[in-house]
């Protein structure tokens, strides 16, 4: 950072999203609605104040993550806060559009998100925390925790288990079959109009039945671990994969325009107020080539 932007980060910081003498204040509100913990809220907040940081000295667009654009959300529901006191505190307007979902915002999300994290690095010198930036795996969903529970869901580890594959159609057969012999041939107590229905299999067919079925396991899972077969010597695949903008959390978009060349952008809606789409923004950069009008 230069002398500037040092000042402005300074300033930043110093700003206060909590007004005082409120009942319910701007990080209550947000912790409430997102069933955050006041550490974590207190951390989102630190994290939207540096991303608001790199949108105004970066020239490139920025992306946010999804936590950080909870932040952004509810920040811009508080319009006087946002307009006329943040954005001239950071000297752009910086507005709110959303994503419209299609493939090539994707990928335009997804690489104005890297260049927010390379960003990250050079102004901060260190990485972004991981359960704020990186939370790709996560999915919301706005509820009354007033009027529901949330009943966490377990974390099984089935891909620890491992089902033979069998590809022969007859080893299913055969074992129908083997079934079928051993139980057909025992005795069965019909039901009269009298008595009740009573059906008898002997238990020593049950046994012969489950035993079998445990050898035939056994060599199935034998024959799959045999090896996979030759090769040719040399041969490989690679993959190359993209992030997609579930890697950038809300998948959002924000641009700043410099003084003297402005950048333009899509137009769009903003988002309702609250609710957690993962929107775009664009800022406008001083002297005019803003995106979007203020309000």
């Amino acid at each position: 950072m230069n002398i500037q932007q040092t000042e402005l980060y300074q300033r930043i910081q110093e700003f206060s999203l909590d007004k005082q003498n409120a009942n319910l204040s701007f990080s209550k509100k947000l912790a409430q609605e997102n069933n955050w913990t006041p550490e974590y809220t207190q951390r989102a907040i630190a994290e939207y104040k540096k991303f608001a940081f790199i949108a105004a000295v970066s020239q490139h667009p920025v992306s946010p993550s999804d936590t950080i654009d909870q932040v952004w959300h509810l920040h811009l529901t508080y319009t006087q806060s946002y307009w006329q006191e943040f954005c001239p505190l950071l000297g752009i307007e910086l507005h709110h559009f959303p994503s419209d979902g299609s493939n090539q915002e994707t990928e335009k999300f997804s690489d104005w998100f890297l260049n927010t994290i390379n960003s990250y690095h050079k102004l901060f010198g260190e990485n972004p925390p991981a359960d704020i930036w990186f939370n790709q795996n996560t999915t919301f969903q706005r509820i009354d925790t007033n009027k529901n529970w949330v009943i966490t869901k377990p974390n099984l580890p089935l891909k620890q288990f491992k089902i033979p594959v069998v590809k022969n159609l007859n080893i299913y057969l055969g074992l129908l079959f083997t079934f079928l012999l051993t139980t057909v041939n025992s005795p069965i107590a019909l039901a009269s109009s009298i008595s009740s229905t009573v059906t008898q299999i002997p238990v020593a067919s049950v046994v012969f039945f489950l035993v079998l079925v445990v050898i035939i396991l056994i060599i199935i899972v034998s024959s799959n671990n045999g090896g996979s077969g030759g090769g040719k010597r040399g041969s490989s695949s690679k993959r190359s994969s993209r992030r997609s903008s579930s890697s950038s959390g809300g998948g959002g978009s924000s641009s700043s325009s410099s003084c003297g060349g402005g950048s333009s952008c899509g137009g769009g809606s903003s988002c309702s107020g609250g609710s957690s789409c993962g929107g775009s923004s664009c800022g406008g950069g001083c002297g005019g080539g803003g995106c979007g009008g203020g309000g």
